[in-house]
């Protein structure tokens, strides 16, 4: 039941002998709750996430078996994890046959989730990150920026172009409200003027 539906029911019945009885108050009650669950999280935006890498050898080799071992495991805790909403696969159950590039040892991983706060927790505080410590064993450093966040509707499932694009305009303007990364975080579209809900972070360089 949404905040605005609500309010005009309690308008339009305001009169009702509902609103002296108890089931008034139960259902008060559980709005209340359900916006202070939801207080600080943007439902109408969600983030946006690419990130790409070269690997050191082609995927069904020795040098990457351990990376190709992990993938369901990491996987299975993204779907799991709070605020996750999407990510894109193919029919293996993972997005590592994808190729949009013309180099084909380039890995592309992009996903959706509720807030910056959800994803970043996800990548850094959870067992995703053992797989990125080890990743210099499996992946080359990348010139330029591998990862890229933006906002969108929360209706919305990005295309594979789409990131591309996001990611493309970070290498060439930088970070803005357009595409950024956990460094430099900005507010979503209908917050913009306000403060912002996420604080910039520096990911370790170990990781």
């Amino acid at each position: 039941l949404s905040t605005s539906l609500l309010i005009q029911y309690i308008n339009i019945n305001w009169s009702s002998s509902i609103f002296f009885s108890p089931y008034f108050f139960l259902l008060k009650s559980l709005w209340t709750t359900l916006f202070l669950f939801n207080y600080g999280r943007n439902l109408d935006y969600y983030i946006a996430q690419i990130n790409i890498a070269r690997m050191l050898a082609p995927l069904d080799s020795p040098i990457m078996a351990d990376f190709v071992a992990s993938l369901d495991e990491i996987n299975a805790l993204a779907d799991e994890s709070p605020g996750f909403v999407w990510r894109f696969q193919t029919e293996e159950g993972n997005a590592t046959y994808l190729r949009p590039y013309e180099d084909d040892r380039i890995l592309v991983n992009f996903s959706v989730w509720k807030s910056i706060e959800d994803l970043k927790n996800y990548v850094y505080k959870s067992a995703h990150s053992n797989v990125m410590r080890r990743r210099k064993e499996w992946f080359e450093k990348f010139n330029g920026s591998y990862m890229a966040l933006w906002w969108i509707k929360s209706t919305h499932i990005p295309s594979v172009l789409e990131a591309k694009e996001k990611l493309d305009y970070l290498n060439k303007h930088g970070e803005s409200p357009l595409a950024f990364t956990f460094r430099q975080p900005f507010a979503p579209p209908n917050l913009a003027n306000k403060e912002i809900i996420v604080t910039p972070f520096e990911p370790c360089p170990s990781i």
